[in-house]
């Protein structure tokens, strides 16, 4: 069995017990939010909701749940656990809390966060040249 197999069917079983939230209407605390730019917030499809002691509690969607899960191993320097949620109610609230040019709850796709990665990239370089 693929590592990648796995990853599925650990993130299908996680997202199908996890609990839920809707952070359109719950308020992300300011010291979990600080822990996550705007950039990783709408690239890795995942947002700050609380800190429970050290642990940051997420909110994400199923689908994006096993990005999300890689960026929190990989990047953050703490624990971490998610909530799920969906994918409209995700994109209002990053639109709300962590605004990013080019990106709304409108536009929220793949495709689009490419664009606008590929263009900061663009941006960091003609800046760096």
């Amino acid at each position: 069995i693929s590592a990648e197999a796995i990853e599925e069917a650990w993130a299908y079983q996680y997202a199908y017990n996890a609990p839920t939230i809707d952070p359109v209407t719950f308020i992300p605390r300011s010291d979990a939010k600080a822990l996550v730019s705007s950039r990783q917030a709408w690239q890795f499809r995942c947002l700050p909701m609380n800190l429970e002691g050290d642990t940051l509690v997420l909110a994400t969607t199923p689908r994006y749940l096993q990005r999300a899960l890689k960026f929190s191993i990989r990047v953050l320097d703490r624990p971490s656990y998610f909530m799920m949620t969906t994918e409209a109610r995700l994109a209002a609230a990053l639109s709300d809390h962590y605004p990013l040019g080019g990106m709304n709850a409108a536009n929220a796709t793949n495709d689009t966060m490419k664009r606008l990665m590929y263009k900061m990239r663009l941006d960091r370089l003609r800046e760096a040249g």
